[in-house]
């Protein structure tokens, strides 16, 4: 079962539920941070979302350096979408959560293992 039929189903009923629904979703697609090569490379991606969790905009707040980190950060986060789980939310918790920011990290700790 891949995860967006998976999250489809699957509810969150607050900010923070919903937050570690995506985080984990992201990282499903970002297995490549593990990658020796980008240690120490890390990006700052900002993701405005649509109520049904289209993206509407993602915009690069801080740069790697190194583009093709950038870009893969990029790609984890288009691939991911939609993020149903907005709609989940009310109006109020949709609004605090519509705008993401994604903070990618070449790493080497316990979830690349």
């Amino acid at each position: 079962m891949n995860s967006k039929s998976l999250t489809k189903n699957t509810s969150c009923d607050s900010v923070n539920s919903c937050a570690k629904q995506i985080y984990n979703r992201v990282f499903d697609n970002a297995k490549w941070v593990c990658e020796k090569k980008y240690l120490g490379n890390s990006v700052r991606l900002i993701t405005v979302l649509a109520r049904n969790g289209e993206i509407i905009s993602i915009t690069l707040k801080s740069s790697s350096g190194n583009a093709e980190f950038n870009q893969l950060a990029i790609k984890a986060i288009r691939v991911t979408a939609p993020f149903y789980e907005l709609s989940y939310l009310s109006d109020k918790d949709y609004e605090e959560a519509s705008t993401i920011n994604f903070l990618f990290s070449g790493t080497n700790d316990q979830k690349c293992h």
